[in-house]
């Protein structure tokens, strides 16, 4: 456990030193949600629905935030230390590099929860988008949405032999997982078969989950298991490919 403490602090501090993951994981989302919040369309309401588009993205930024922290950062935070040998030395000393991963983890959750506080915050005081009806459903989807997509960064970070590569696979995993959890075009608004197709992906999932949290619902049972079964199955997949060098 001190060892776990110590290897928290360090990367801790390391992390505080990298300007280009805080700034595309936390403000980026922020400084487009004001862009969103400036246009009128964002902020009038449909005329048949009575929700404003605004509304429809807090979620979509938030998992944005997300998938930046989880998949690029962390993919690319083991890619370098496996490129310049960290984890090579790492696995001849007690520490191990599982202590490394959990205190990678555990810092990349500690910044989606501040980031989600965050968003949701300056959206409710500068945009009055309603606070989750359902608080504890939105928070039950934050958590599996950032456990399953820490997997997806975990199995790049395992496999990747440097930095470059695993940069490269989180952004090429990036933009797809983006589009079906509704940066484009928001999921329920996407046509019938393409919201199906989405609600299996991570991202499309944990979108129609928090929306149903939003309105005061529980998620479907379905995305809930879909969130499951991503991290269940790619962690055991990084766990099980991960390699030293």
């Amino acid at each position: 456990m001190t060892a776990y403490i110590a290897m928290t602090r360090a990367e801790g501090r390391l992390m505080l030193r990298e300007p280009i993951l805080s700034f595309w994981a936390c403000l980026f989302p922020v400084l487009l949600l004001g862009i969103f919040g400036l246009i009128p369309v964002f902020r009038s309401p449909d005329p048949d629905t009575g929700v404003r588009l605004i509304d429809l993205y807090l979620p979509v930024l938030i998992l944005m935030s997300i998938c930046f922290l989880a998949v690029t950062g962390l993919a690319t935070i083991l890619g370098t230390y496996r490129e310049r040998k960290v984890l090579k030395r790492l696995a001849t000393t007690p520490a191990g590099w599982h202590r490394l991963v959990w205190a990678q983890l555990t810092l990349l959750g500690a910044a989606v929860l501040v980031m989600a506080l965050l968003l949701v915050t300056v959206a409710r005081t500068a945009f009055a988008v309603p606070l989750p009806a359902n608080p504890a459903a939105y928070l039950l989807v934050l958590v599996l949405v950032t456990a399953a997509l820490l997997a997806l960064g975990l199995l790049a970070g395992a496999l990747a032999p440097s930095a470059k590569v695993a940069s490269g696979v989180g952004s090429m995993a990036f933009f797809p997982l983006m589009f079906f959890g509704g940066l484009w075009v928001p999921v329920p608004a996407m046509p019938e078969l393409l919201q199906t197709i989405s609600g299996y992906t991570p991202l499309g999932a944990g979108s129609l989950a928090l929306y149903r949290a939003a309105a005061g619902g529980w998620p479907a049972v379905l995305h809930l298991l879909v969130l499951v079964g991503y991290a269940a199955g790619l962690g055991a997949a990084a766990v099980r490919w991960f390699r030293w060098e």
